[in-house]
């Protein structure tokens, strides 16, 4: 694929994801209760929540470098779109790392058992 073919689809890949995840709603949030997804997130403390487009937790920050600040967030109303991990920007360029380390570091298609 030449570079703005790939632009295109990777724009379009996020936005559908977003779309799924979030119906493109950068402020919103899910809650898990069911065990094999309601982990406990182990910056925030709490159980089977995920925020933002691509729905993500304050554990990602750790993992994959993300821009999130738990400390100063949890000061924050949950839905305050200043909180970091509810900033399009900061969640959308998480969501890229994650990928980026499933395909290219791990080797693992874009949709696996284990992930997208």
């Amino acid at each position: 694929m030449n570079e703005t073919d790939s632009r295109a689809f990777w724009a379009y890949f996020l936005q559908a994801l977003a779309g799924d995840e979030a119906a493109l709603d950068p402020k919103a949030r899910a809650h898990y209760v069911e065990p094999e997804v309601a982990k406990r997130d182990e910056a925030s403390g709490l159980s089977g929540r995920t925020e933002g487009l691509v729905q993500l937790t304050y554990a990602d920050q750790k993992r994959y470098g993300c821009d999130f600040k738990w400390q100063s967030d949890r000061t924050l109303k949950p839905n305050d779109p200043a909180r970091t991990i509810l900033q399009p920007k900061n969640n959308l360029r998480c969501g890229v790392k994650i990928l980026a380390n499933q395909i290219i570091v791990l080797h693992k298609p874009l949709f696996a058992r284990s992930s997208y």
